[in-house]
């Protein structure tokens, strides 16, 4: 994954400071914008390895999904760089077939659903009419909503391994939403169509370990008891939009 972000928003950075050297006579003037996007948001690493038991340090098994996102910069008078600062959504499905090959029985999920705020700096390069904005969120927050499973395990002579051989109805009710630490990495191309609106395409990525706290009932409520395993989220997103500057 350290290569993946390397090429992804290393070597751009490198790419960038060329075109600068470049295109020093077609700088624009920076101004502050807000945009509003809408992609893929796309699991990375352990987060996208399916989810194979219940408990311990999992993988997360999640799929392909939806991002929203709604982004802020503000730039520093005379300068490159500026604030930045980004509210996004992700909703992505729980793959459950890892789930049903390892248990063999059919599996009901829900989806995850989170949302971040974080803030950072960016670092501008125009290019012509095309404004290149590297991001970096060193700080912000992760709120997750951790998907709801239930299975049913029914008796079976041939069942492997033996403790399969019982009627038994799971529930995992998601206990609550976690809170995390979390920083990411973006970069923004971004188009002005008239003197106040623009065009954007993103590219994002979100990095958070967050801990996944449960109840597990079995076949009863009375039967029940709480289990938590850790999750890291890497979430890469990309994304087109509109904004407005001023």
């Amino acid at each position: 994954m350290k290569v993946n972000l390397l090429y992804f928003f290393i070597l751009p950075h490198f790419f960038l400071l060329h075109l600068k050297a470049q295109n020093d006579s077609s700088e624009l003037k920076r101004q502050s914008f807000i945009t509003f996007s809408v992609g893929k948001s796309l699991p990375v690493g352990s987060f996208k390895k399916p989810f194979r038991d219940i408990g311990g340090i999992e993988n997360g098994g999640a799929l392909p999904g939806l991002n929203l996102e709604l982004g802020l910069n503000y730039p520093f008078n005379n300068s490159r760089w500026g604030i930045t600062s980004t509210m996004q959504y992700y909703s992505n499905g729980l793959d459950s077939s890892a789930l049903v090959n390892n248990l063999g029985h059919n599996i009901s999920v829900t989806s995850y659903k989170q949302f971040n705020i974080l803030l950072g700096t960016s670092l501008a390069f125009p290019v012509k009419k095309i404004f290149f904005d590297l991001k970096l969120f060193p700080t912000g927050v992760l709120i997750s909503n951790f998907p709801s499973i239930s299975y049913a395990i029914t008796y079976s002579p041939y069942a492997i391994p033996p403790y399969l051989n019982t009627d038994n109805t799971y529930n995992i009710h998601s206990k609550h939403s976690s809170m995390s630490y979390a920083w990411g990495l973006g970069l923004d191309m971004k188009y002005n169509i008239t003197k106040y609106f623009l065009i954007v395409l993103n590219a994002d990525f979100l990095h958070a370990r967050t801990v996944f706290r449960a109840i597990k009932q079995e076949n009863n409520p009375s039967d029940s008891y709480d289990i938590s395993y850790k999750i890291d989220v890497n979430i890469a997103s990309f994304k087109a939009g509109i904004g407005y500057q001023f």
